[in-house]
């Protein structure tokens, strides 16, 4: 860990073990230049043997935030941690850097995607650690969302915060609508509904079918939801655009 990132370290450990008053640890980390109002993955890492040595976790430590833009890692047995400012416009980029690190230095990554500010820090690494067990399906790194319907039944039973298992781009898609007074969400869910049809969904929205195509666009470009990209998955998209209506 580079050494002018000793305090940011110090205050995200806090923030994953719940100690403190989350107040003064995000105070502390606002006056070290992390922004409650910037997005940030969570990120669990380990060897490939899982055995992880001190020296070792320095060098992992070292390597993350090296390669890796507003990064700060540290060690949180039995894992090295990492905390990365990012923004949904930029995730699949990061998997890929994490993809390629773990292939070329004998780790796994999982991470848990860019979410809103510094809560619910403890939850969001327990979804990067839970992510690990499946990197081997995903050439070493793998995100909690592409293991979501393997893991949506134990994490309703555990209780999981439902903002953590809702897509981010749903949230971003509801937030904008609250704010702007736009429907894009509604557009996202009568799309689904209507089995990614652009005709039946647009004489459902009673709109054009090249407005709807508009929209479409604009929820891909601004927002980083392909809602025509057949790997996308259905579940956990119909999940997200129901419960967010809760959150």
């Amino acid at each position: 860990m580079h050494r002018e990132n000793e305090p940011v370290a110090r205050s995200f450990q806090a923030l994953f073990h719940n100690e403190d008053s989350a107040k003064n640890t995000i105070e502390a980390l606002q006056t070290l230049g992390w922004s409650a109002l910037d997005e940030y993955a969570v990120i669990a890492i380990e060897p490939t043997d899982r055995d992880l040595r001190a020296a070792q976790a320095d060098t992992i430590c070292d390597l993350l935030e090296d390669r890796l833009d507003h990064c700060c890692a540290f060690p949180f047995l039995p894992v090295v941690a990492a905390v990365v400012k990012t923004n949904l416009l930029e995730i699949d980029l990061l998997k890929s850097k994490l993809r390629d690190l773990a292939n070329k230095n004998e780790i796994k990554i999982g991470m848990c995607e860019s979410f809103a500010g510094f809560l619910l820090f403890p939850e969001r690494l327990d979804q990067a650690k839970t992510a690990l067990n499946y990197v081997d399906e995903f050439s070493g790194a793998a995100a909690f969302s592409d293991v979501f319907e393997h893991e949506l039944s134990a994490q309703l039973q555990h209780e999981a915060p439902k903002a953590l298992l809702c897509m981010r781009s749903v949230l971003a898609l509801a937030k904008y609508d609250n704010e702007h007074e736009t429907n894009y969400l509604e557009t996202a869910e009568q799309y689904a509904k209507n089995r990614f049809n652009a005709v039946r969904t647009a004489g459902k929205l009673f709109i054009h079918r090249s407005t709807f195509l508009y929209r479409l666009e604009r929820i891909k470009a601004q927002f980083g939801l392909d809602l025509d990209d057949r790997s996308l998955s259905l579940l956990h998209l119909l999940y997200s655009l129901q419960i967010v209506k809760e959150l």
